[in-house]
């Protein structure tokens, strides 16, 4: 019933859009085709927040199976402030600089208007489900843990920055944006308060009905907004800059010693990811990594809560790209770089003390990605590869990123 209703609430909205630009072209006239391209450029703008629901909605259900007991905590329980905080810094951007003239995408009350309609959306939404789904916080604190409400309103208010500034003043607004949008699902994942697949899901949500609020405006007030999209410049698929939000899947996972407990081993992890392109095909890039460990097999109890705390890396590396069309793009990525020391203790069932500890190692990996420019400055990515953890571990890898090129 649960899933029924969850797809309800995926596929209503997807599904009325057509009807919804049939019923303007009647009453505009003349204005049907500018409707047509508004409509058109919100189905490419929306890709990425579909992919990003999709992909929580496949690793929510794999993460409901783990077969984890949640006993006591410790310092993964305690709350962070800073994310109650910075979640809404993204609209002081907003309207900040419009107070003191900054020229923005809307007017003062399109602009407010908008942003009340779609913020008492995202709300309603956001609640329906998380009492739809009612899933276990990784603190046990609470059944409402799907889709994170922190992370739908960072990626709210990035998206309205995006749209205000971010597409016509400069692009590093919108790298700002969603930059702390992007901090905040991380926060929320690192004091225990989210599931991977929590912060993913509210990103999409953010993201999809930030756009649908600017289009259902587009139309109201019978302003075009043909996407960039009909129009890409092939010459143009390749950036100067790239900045994606990545998650991916670990699987196919070998040992090399006794560090790591044979059922302790990497599950998910949530990154970010910077790309300088020095010419049309190569450049460089910085990654920082959370990756969520997980416990596979025998059930233990966890001292500090229903997930690890995760284990954090950074790298740098060079990147190469050929564009093989106007919209695709194929990639490959050589990292290397260091994970930072962090431990773990928890009991198992019969109450004996378990302690591992990861030192810091070197690491190193490359991948393989493939990139759907959307529109001119949002896309998504699907990527597979392999990492290795110096002395410790290696695994193959595969996942999604959101990105944001100019």
């Amino acid at each position: 019933m649960r899933r029924f209703i969850f797809t309800f609430f995926l596929i209503i909205p997807i599904l009325t859009l057509p009807v919804a630009a049939k019923q303007h072209r009647v009453e505009t006239g003349p204005d049907s085709l500018q409707a047509k391209g508004n409509w058109s450029h919100f189905a490419m703008q929306v890709t990425p927040a579909a992919s990003l629901i999709t992909t929580s909605a496949i690793w929510g259900d794999y993460l409901l199976h783990q077969n984890i007991h949640i006993s006591g905590h410790n310092l993964g329980n305690q709350r962070i402030w800073t994310a109650d905080i910075i979640q809404y810094a993204p609209l002081a951007m907003v309207y900040i600089p419009k107070l003191f003239g900054l020229e923005s995408r809307l007017p003062w009350k399109e602009m407010i208007l908008t942003h009340a309609g779609t913020a008492i959306a995202t709300f309603g939404i956001n609640q329906c489900l998380k009492y739809t789904f009612g899933r276990l916080r990784p603190n046990e604190k609470a059944h409402n843990s799907y889709p994170s409400g922190h992370t739908t309103t960072a990626f709210l208010l990035a998206h309205f920055l995006h749209k205000e500034y971010g597409e016509t003043v400069s692009p590093w607004f919108s790298v700002a944006g969603y930059s702390i949008a992007t901090a905040t699902g991380i926060m929320r994942v690192c004091e225990q308060r989210h599931h991977i697949s929590d912060v993913l899901c509210g990103a999409g949500i953010g993201i999809f009905i930030a756009e649908l609020g600017y289009t259902i405006c587009d139309c109201i007030c019978h302003r075009s907004n043909n996407s960039p999209f009909l129009n890409y410049d092939r010459n143009l698929a390749i950036r100067n800059w790239d900045f994606s939000m990545t998650t991916a899947f670990y699987f196919g996972i070998n040992r090399y010693n006794d560090i790591l407990p044979q059922n302790f081993q990497p599950g998910y992890s949530l990154g970010f990811k910077g790309t300088r392109m020095f010419c049309r095909n190569f450049g460089a890039a910085l990654r920082t990594d959370f990756t969520q460990m997980a416990w596979k097999g025998q059930q233990v109890e966890l001292a500090d809560g229903a997930n690890f705390t995760p284990l954090i890396s950074g790298q740098a590396g060079l990147v190469a790209r050929i564009p093989l069309t106007g919209y695709l793009i194929l990639g490959a990525d050589a990292m290397a770089g260091v994970t930072f020391k962090n431990s773990y203790r928890f009991t198992d069932l019969g109450g004996n003390p378990i302690d591992i500890g990861i030192p810091a190692r070197f690491t190193a990996g490359s991948e393989l990605n493939l990139l759907f420019c959307s529109s001119d400055k949002l896309g998504i990515s699907a990527f597979a590869g392999y990492r290795h953890i110096n002395g410790i571990v290696s695994s193959f890898y595969t996942g999604t990123a959101v990105n944001l090129t100019f």
